[in-house]
């Protein structure tokens, strides 16, 4: 996961994530998490059987059976004028069938936030994720006769903001600087070609036009610098302009565009342009039954040594349904394009996604679901194209 490829390889996530409504960049560096009134510890345990189809991409459409163990922490601490939230997500994945690529997924979460006066606040927040890279997928896209052994990678942000306004405001401001990093823990011969950091600066500004609509304006600037002279050194601008609605607890919808500005430090690279747009939605047309659409066109990170970044537009639709208190239901549709933009070339990857999750509570403690994701690549450079789906039974208990 690159810049944040989190809003886009939205498939990786836990399905908690997935059917959870990503907000604009901002939201996702600020990593609001939802408010529960008072201090606060969460435990839960999932274990999950599954069958995971075409592993390692060949002609003998390899399949394994999967067995999953998943601890989750949920903590919050309240104070007079402060707060503290933080998440951590472990996922290891055994392969039964498949030899030496057994794998355990980090994810870890924090924000504090401290409160100067009703309507100015200050916040830190922090992620470090670890997760495994699939054979054929990222750096070895491309390479599955010779890379049968998925890849690790590890990324980080850290970041300060101040927060002016509250949610019903007429005038509302956010700004926060930070910095993030990327690299790949394994094959580091090749692989640290990839290793990056950046710093970054962003703001987002909102004005209440009338009743229910705030006028927006979203700006970022980043630095990006690879740790070995790679050429594709840049520095990205980006100024978005858009609209917030908000008519009701049953319907909101932020839309935003704008363009992003990249300039390379590599002279014999040119600078390049790129269409940027936003679309959150989220619907609700009965008590029970929620519609959220998630769409967006950006730059990214390049995955490969050798191409300079990926223009990455994607589309989401996510349906949930609570048939009764203890029955849920949740189905999910979505498209992604990538882009690889190479020095004389361009190279696009359509992804299809799709999956579902059906739940029932047993009781507070104790819950039963059956998920399945799909996932299918359709390239202009056909030997890469593959599909792959996983289909698990899994518990949870919640201490």
């Amino acid at each position: 996961m690159k810049y944040k490829s989190i809003a886009f390889a939205i498939v990786a996530l836990s399905w908690k994530s997935m059917a959870a409504a990503p907000s604009h960049d901002i939201d996702f560096y600020n990593l609001n998490f939802e408010y529960i009134e008072g201090n606060v510890m969460d435990v839960d345990f999932a274990l999950e059987y599954g069958h995971l189809s075409n592993f390692t991409l060949d002609s003998d459409n390899d399949d394994t059976q999967t067995v999953s163990l998943q601890p989750k922490l949920w903590v919050q601490a309240l104070w007079e004028k402060s707060l503290l939230q933080a998440k951590v997500d472990i996922n290891h994945l055994a392969l039964t069938d498949i030899d030496n690529n057994d794998h355990t997924n980090i994810n870890a979460l924090t924000k504090y936030q401290y409160k100067l006066s009703e309507n100015k606040s200050l916040f830190l927040t922090g992620m470090y994720r670890n997760v495994f890279e699939y054979p054929g997928e990222g750096i070895s896209q491309g390479k599955i006769d010779e890379i049968t052994v998925g890849d690790e990678k590890s990324n980080y942000f850290a970041n300060v903001g101040f927060r002016y306004g509250s949610e019903f405001s007429v005038a509302r401001a956010e700004i926060l600087v930070g910095t993030r990093g990327f690299e790949y823990d394994t094959r580091r011969e090749v692989s640290s070609l990839l290793d990056l950091t950046a710093n970054y600066l962003q703001g987002h500004f909102d004005y209440l036009a009338s009743g229910k609509t705030y006028l927006s304006v979203k700006g970022e600037y980043e630095q990006l610098n690879y740790n070995e002279e790679v050429g594709a050194d840049r520095d990205s601008l980006a100024i978005l302009l858009g609209a917030q609605w908000r008519h009701s607890v049953l319907f909101k919808m932020e839309a935003y565009a704008g363009i992003q500005q990249l300039s390379f430090d590599d002279k014999n690279l040119d600078d390049d342009k790129v269409a940027r747009w936003e679309l959150d939605m989220l619907w609700s047309p009965t008590e029970f039954t929620e519609v959220n659409v998630n769409a967006r066109r950006r730059a990214v990170d390049a995955t490969q040594q050798e191409d300079r970044f990926r223009i990455v537009e994607n589309l989401l639709a996510t349906v949930t349904h609570d048939f009764t208190s203890q029955l849920k239901a949740s189905f999910y549709l979505g498209y992604m394009q990538e882009q690889a933009i190479f020095p004389t070339f361009t190279r696009s990857d359509d992804y299809l996604l799709a999956g579902g999750k059906i739940s029932y509570n047993v009781n507070e403690t104790f819950s039963v679901y059956i998920k399945d994701s799909f996932r299918e690549l359709s390239s202009t450079e056909e030997s890469l194209d593959f599909d792959r789906n996983h289909i698990v039974v899994g518990i949870n208990v919640a201490l």
